[in-house]
Formats: C-alpha cells, structure tokens, sequence
C-alpha cells in the first residue's frame, strides 16, 4: 500500500502591486498631451469630447527605482497599472483636470475610455473621454 503524503495546513499566495510611492513617481515624470472641444449636446449644456495622451519613460526613472528600464518592466508595469484602481481614478481626475484646463470652466468627465500599454521601456497611456 502507498503511503499517504502529508499536506500542509497552509498554502501561499505571492501577489506583486505597484507601491505607492512608485504611482507618485510615475505620475510626477509623465508628459501629458491633451486635444478636445466643446460640442453642441443633446441639452443646453455643452458637452466635451477629447483624449489625452499620457507618455511615462521609464528611461528616465533609472537613478529612482531598482527595476531596470527594460522592455519587459514596461509590459509588467503596464499590466500592474491597468489593473490598479489607485492608477485609473488618478487617470481619470488627470484627464478631468486637462479637460477643464482645454476648457476654461469645470468639466466632470462621464465616460472614459483608458488603454495602457508599453511600447519598448516607454508605459503609453490613451484616454478618450466625454462629459
């Protein structure tokens, strides 16, 4: 007969996110681009219609975090911050902010569409967005 093995009471998980400190980081070297106008709505109020590009290099992070600027840090890293609801409100009160600025009066953004993706060690993010 076999014998049975023995199981072990516990199981580990490791799960990787993107520190606080490296949103900040992130953020703070970002270059942003944004387009849009007002446009005539269904209502009396205007509605807005844009995008803004945000372009991270993670070239120029290299004396900041350990990671190496590589094409592989930016694919991992582009996938941490689609998934990470700190990095889309943050993106979201951005292109709030770039809308409002295009405009010259407070705009509240009602749908955004966020896509991040890396191309080579650059993190590129589109953000189309209507108020």
């Amino acid at each position: 007969m076999a014998q049975a093995a023995r199981i072990p009471l516990f199981e580990r998980e490791v799960r990787e996110r993107l520190s606080q400190a490296a949103i900040e980081v992130l953020f703070e070297s970002a270059a942003v681009l944004a387009e849009g106008s007002l446009g005539a709505g269904a209502t009396s109020a205007a509605q807005f219609f844009g995008s803004v590009m945000v372009t991270i290099e993670l070239d120029d992070l290299a004396g900041l975090v350990r990671e190496a600027p590589t094409d592989d840090t930016a694919r991992k890293l582009s996938e941490l911050m689609s998934g990470d609801a700190r990095v889309l409100g943050r993106l979201r009160r951005l292109a709030e902010a770039e809308a409002t600025r295009l405009c010259g009066r407070p705009v509240r953004v009602h749908s955004a569409d966020v896509r991040i993706h890396a191309d080579g060690t650059r993190i590129l993010v589109d953000i189309d967005l209507e108020s």
